[in-house]
């Protein structure tokens, strides 16, 4: 993916730290809704395998309920799908600006594999209605003996079972692709921390073959039952007052399932949590990556007593709950991530931030910009509004506050830069984001005003 890393422009420091926030929401879409297609489809062909073999209409109607809820809307499939990992490749791309790795890559071909599964995934979930058009129909033909009834009927035929057909492959190709657009996406996450993935080119073998990208693969696969569970069980019981189930035999199915599959699965996460992180490399660990990871499962078992008390006590109002802290959990598990990135990629990001002030320096000096800075603008802009230099306005007089600065203006250039809380009496002074060479400029001007005052 040379020619994207050719494309992106020069980052300064502050909009790396920007797109590593950016990437973080992106995700924040991408992974709960990725996890519910997933595991809804999963969960959906499972059931729709159960009625097959049972000969139970009750689990094909469980199994059209399930993709139909897990899916949500077409759009939704490209928005929260598809989009967020081309925002994830541009990104990332810019973060890895000059590194030599094959991690883009494998967003991109995440990608690719995730477009038909999710084209197949709806083909899949409409085909349910098909398949139920057809029965009405064959229904309304079969009324009648003469032979043009018979002849519709038998191309009625014909096309339910092709319906059935596609119904069958659309689901199980749609999970596939779903799967292994999942695995190169888990391949991109994992080699983002890994030290021996920076400055070479992996080869697409080794993906298979590294021990680290399938413990990603069963975290996200976990985590997409655990997110599927939960919404469903908030879709089935709490979604404005619940759905109506009249069947007692289809609510007993819906009402013992799926909290024994969401607790299954949110018991082996924190197992999945433990083993991806013990393949940061070093630079990788900080206190927020800690922190946020000790949140992520800490709300787990919280998780655990919620779902005990849906399978116990039948309390299905705490679905609520239930899909509230999963949320919770997934989006500590995800800002856990950001910040290892943030700390691996740290030195990155400040050779980064140095040539984007060396190109901007370059520019400069080709239009002739260099060194153009006007204090007296900055002061009157900035400065003038609060400050004066022998009255106080909002914050205190100069005369009172620069004597302490003389002989030393690089303290004061930091105050500027930094301000913090000095003299209880005032506010402290806003942040007014001069660049370093204006915050020195403006430093020597009201030092040299003041002592002509």
């Amino acid at each position: 993916m040379e020619f994207l890393d050719k494309l992106v422009l020069p980052q300064s420091l502050e909009h790396l730290k920007l797109l590593h926030y950016l990437s973080g929401m992106v995700l924040f879409m991408f992974v709960p809704f990725m996890g519910m297609l997933i595991g809804g489809l999963w969960m959906s062909l499972y059931y729709k395998s159960k009625a097959v073999r049972s000969n139970n209409p009750i689990y094909l109607m469980y199994a059209n309920d399930i993709i139909e809820h897990a899916s949500l809307t077409k759009s939704a499939g490209v928005i929260l799908g598809l989009v967020p990992v081309l925002g994830v490749i541009m990104t990332y791309t810019q973060i890895l600006h000059t590194v030599q790795n094959s991690i883009i890559l494998y967003f991109f071909l995440s990608l690719v594999m995730f477009i038909p599964g999710v084209i197949f995934t709806y083909t899949y979930r409409y085909s349910f209605a098909f398949a139920s058009l057809f029965d009405n129909l064959k229904d309304s033909i079969h009324i009648s003996e003469d032979d043009s009834k018979k002849t519709a009927l038998e191309k009625y035929n014909t096309l339910g079972q092709k319906t059935f057909k596609m119904k069958n492959k659309a689901g199980k190709w749609g999970l596939f692709f779903l799967l292994s657009g999942l695995f190169f996406f888990s391949a991109g996450i994992t080699l983002l921390t890994s030290q021996e993935a920076w400055g070479s080119h992996t080869g697409l073998l080794s993906v298979f073959t590294n021990i680290h990208i399938w413990v990603r693969w069963f975290l996200f696969l976990v985590l997409s039952f655990v997110v599927s569970g939960g919404y469903l069980l908030f879709i089935y019981f709490y979604w404005e007052g619940g759905i109506e189930i009249t069947d007692p035999t289809y609510k007993t199915i819906v009402s013992k399932s799926l909290p024994k599959i969401t607790l299954v699965f949110s018991l082996l996460l924190p197992l999945f949590i433990f083993l991806s992180v013990t393949r940061y490399s070093g630079q990788a660990y900080n206190s927020n990556v800690f922190l946020f990871l000790f949140i992520s499962v800490s709300v787990l078992f919280a998780v655990y007593h919620f779902l005990y008390d849906m399978l116990k006590y039948e309390h299905v109002k705490t679905s609520l709950w239930v899909f509230v802290l999963v949320l919770a959990s997934t989006f500590s598990l995800i800002v856990a991530e950001e910040s290892a990135l943030s700390g691996f990629s740290h030195k990155h990001a400040m050779i980064l931030g140095q040539n984007f002030d060396l190109s901007v320096a370059e520019l400069k000096k080709t239009t002739g910009a260099a060194g153009a800075v006007d204090p007296v603008a900055i002061f009157n802009t900035k400065c003038l509004a609060c400050h004066a230099f022998d009255r106080k306005v909002v914050g205190p007089p100069y005369k009172e506050t620069l004597p302490k600065y003389e002989g030393d203006v690089t303290k004061l250039v930091e105050f500027i830069k930094n301000p913090y809380k000095i003299d209880p009496a005032y506010p402290i002074m806003p942040n007014q984001g001069l660049k370093p060479q204006e915050a020195v400029a403006i430093a020597k001007y009201i030092m040299e005003e003041y002592k002509k005052k």
